[in-house]
C-alpha cells in the first residue's frame, strides 16, 4: 500500500520521539503492514537495514503493562523475539528490527510443527519465576469491556460470563495473545519462529496460549483435547480445555465489542465479534 507524504511525516515524528540511533530523515521505503488489529505497523529502511515501527491504536488499559513488554524484549532468555531498537513504555511506540519470513497465518503449520512450537514457547516462558508475575484473567478483562454497553450483549456471551469462574489451578508465564498474526516463521523449523507483540505477558493457565494459537489458525475444536495433552505431555481434564476455549472466545468478543463501542468500527472488528459469537454459540450447545 503506497504511503502518502502526510503519513510519512507522522511516522518520522513518532520515530523522533524514540530518539533512534539514526537521522530520522534518512528513513525511507515505508510500507503498511496489514493485519494489526491493535496497532498500526509499518516497515521502513535506514542505511540498508529494515525495521518496523509500531503505533498503538488501543487505550493504555488494554495492555498488560509496557514495562513487562519491554523486559521481554530486552531480556528474552530462550524466547525468540525481534531485536528491540527503541521503545516508549508510556505511549507504546516501538521500533524493532524487521524479521524476514511469512506470518504463521500465511503459512499454517503442520500438527507436528504446531506442537513443537507450543512446547518451545511454553518451555521458554517456564524459565521465568512465577513469583514475579501478575495474573491475566480473560473473563474479568472481557467483563470490563462488555460494561460499555451491557444492553447489547448477546445471550451466548452473557451465558459464557455467567458460567466461567477463572481460577486456574496451574499457572505459568503466558503470552496471552498468541495468535498466528503474532508469529513469524522464517523456516519450517519451529525453533526459528519469532513471537511478536508481547503486550499482555502475565501468569495464566498455559492452555490459554495453546487454545489461542489453535483457534486463531481455524483448526477443529474437537482435536483440542489431543493437542493440549500432546503439548503438556500429560493427561488433561477435558473440562479444563473447554473452559479455556470459552474464555478465549469470550476475550475475543469482549475486545472487539469494546473497540466497536469506543468508535473503532472497522469491518475486521465487526467480523471478530461475529466469529466469536458464533464460536460461543457452538461451544455452549
Amino acid at each position: 500500500m503506497p504511503i502518502d507524504h502526510d503519513t510519512q511525516r507522522r511516522l518520522r515524528q513518532a520515530m523522533a520521539q524514540l530518539n533512534p540511533p539514526w537521522d530520522v530523515t534518512a528513513s525511507h521505503g515505508f510500507s503498511y503492514l496489514s493485519g494489526g488489529y491493535s496497532n498500526e505497523n509499518y516497515r521502513f529502511e535506514v542505511a540498508g537495514e529494515a525495521y518496523v515501527i509500531r503505533l498503538p491504536r488501543q487505550y493504555q488499559d488494554e495492555t498488560g503493562g509496557r514495562q513487562l513488554e519491554q523486559t521481554i524484549y530486552r531480556e528474552p532468555g530462550a524466547l525468540r523475539v525481534p531485536a528491540l531498537v527503541a521503545m516508549d513504555t508510556d505511549s507504546g511506540l516501538l521500533i524493532s528490527r524487521w524479521v524476514e519470513g511469512p506470518l504463521l497465518i500465511e503459512q499454517p503449520p503442520t500438527t507436528s510443527q504446531l506442537l513443537a512450537y507450543l512446547r518451545n514457547i511454553a518451555s521458554a516462558l517456564g524459565e521465568r519465576p512465577a513469583s514475579s508475575g501478575t495474573h491475566y484473567d480473560p473473563v474479568a478483562v472481557s467483563q470490563r469491556r462488555l460494561e460499555i454497553a451491557p444492553g447489547e450483549i448477546p445471550n451466548a456471551v452473557a451465558a459464557c460470563v455467567a458460567r466461567l469462574n477463572w481460577q486456574p489451578e496451574h499457572i505459568v508465564w503466558c503470552h496471552n495473545d498468541l495468535n498466528p498474526w503474532n508469529v513469524i516463521a522464517p523456516s519450517t523449523d519451529p525453533r526459528s519462529w519469532v513471537t511478536l507483540d508481547w503486550e499482555w505477558p502475565a501468569l495464566n493457565d498455559p492452555l490459554f496460549d495453546v487454545v489461542t494459537l489453535h483457534q486463531g489458525l481455524g483448526r477443529d475444536p474437537t482435536e483440542l483435547d489431543d493437542i493440549a495433552e500432546a503439548v503438556m505431555e500429560r493427561t488433561i481434564d477435558s473440562m479444563r480445555v473447554q473452559q479455556n476455549l470459552l474464555a478465549f472466545w469470550l476475550r475475543e468478543y469482549g475486545w472487539a465489542f469494546g473497540r466497536w463501542h469506543a468508535g473503532d468500527q472497522r469491518a475486521e472488528i465487526a467480523e471478530q465479534m461475529r466469529r466469536a459469537q458464533a464460536s460461543l454459540d457452538r461451544a455452549l450447545v
